[in-house]
């Protein structure tokens, strides 16, 4: 493992369930959605564990390619330039079907318009949340 005090770079990972979303050397951004709102990690930041919400994960890599991901609620671990992200859902917005997400939009909206049990609300609303995640991170 490299000198953390020359170190250049945060070592990031992304990960849901399914697997590795992300995995890569990054130097200049990242910038994840905190639950009390965003947060930028920089080369030696110190050590760190946060819960994150439903929004958008910016990555700048260190060839200055820029990757989006609408990730959903998770945690971060940042310790010795190396950043650890697990969170439930990663989608890269390049990758966002608009229709689909419209459409999950509505559902949710319409499950919130009937009455029902607490449980079902509050996942409508995250999925409500959600949707319109995704609709704004792929410009709709």
């Amino acid at each position: 493992m490299a000198d953390t005090q020359t170190q250049s770079s945060l070592t990031v990972e992304l990960r849901t369930p399914e697997g590795s979303t992300f995995s890569g050397e990054v130097a200049k951004v990242l910038s994840v959605p905190g639950a009390k709102g965003a947060m930028g990690i920089l080369l030696r930041h110190a050590p760190l564990m946060s819960s994150l919400v439903v929004g958008v994960t910016r990555i700048v890599d260190t060839v200055g390619t820029e990757w989006r991901f609408v990730t959903g609620e998770g945690f971060l671990e940042v310790n010795a330039n190396r950043v650890l992200i697990l969170v439930d859902t990663a989608e890269d917005v390049t990758e966002i079907d608009v229709g689909r997400a419209e459409a999950a939009a509505q559902r949710a909206k319409d499950r919130l318009a009937k009455p029902g049990k607490e449980l079902d609300q509050s996942r409508a609303k995250a999925a409500l949340q959600r949707a319109r995640t995704r609709l704004s991170a792929a410009g709709s």
